[in-house]
């Protein structure tokens, strides 16, 4: 399936109704569609499942760090997914809040921090982050300045793209 049609639902394996209203954006694995799931704004990213070598494996991956929970709320997390139907998925996450911004808005000096301690804060969120995702026996297994968006104002740090992290020894194809 192309892009999924504003309006169009879907349902997840916890029996919940996701009802897409925008496409956000589109990455090398899938596009990610501002939704309604069950009355809450979210994000979905949504696979065709033909980019990938083992798809079943990445589908069984996200749903086992669903199980798992997220090693900190500052993880846009794997919440929900769709059944595995004809090659197709997708999953459900909290949605970035607007004064978030892309770290390569900062790298590029196209966004700046409000202060030093803000800027403190993003580099020390950013290694709590991780330490708490390797100390949950976690690895993440894309990492890129895509990954992070920061708020300018204080420091604090949303790490997303959380559809490649696997448990240490596995590999999410």
């Amino acid at each position: 399936m192309a892009d999924l049609p504003k309006g169009y639902s879907i349902q997840t394996k916890n029996f919940k109704k996701i009802v897409i209203e925008e496409k956000l954006g589109e990455g090398g694995q899938g596009a990610v569609y501002k939704v309604d799931y069950a009355g809450q704004p979210k994000a979905f990213k949504w696979y065709t499942g033909k980019k990938f070598k083992t798809p079943n494996k990445f589908y069984e991956n996200i749903l086992n760090n669903i199980k798992k929970g997220k090693p900190t709320k500052n993880f846009l997390w794997p919440e929900d997914i769709t059944e595995y139907d004809g090659g197709a998925f997708g999953y459900i996450m909290d949605l970035r809040p607007p004064e978030y911004k892309e770290f390569s808005k900062f790298l590029l000096a196209k966004e700046g921090f409000a202060s030093v301690t803000a800027m403190v804060n993003a580099a020390l969120h950013i290694t709590a982050g991780f330490r708490a995702l390797h100390n949950s026996r976690y690895s993440y297994q894309d990492l890129n300045d895509g990954n992070f968006f920061i708020n300018p104002r204080n420091g604090d740090v949303l790490i997303c793209d959380n559809d490649n992290v696997s448990e240490y020894g596995k590999n999410s194809g």
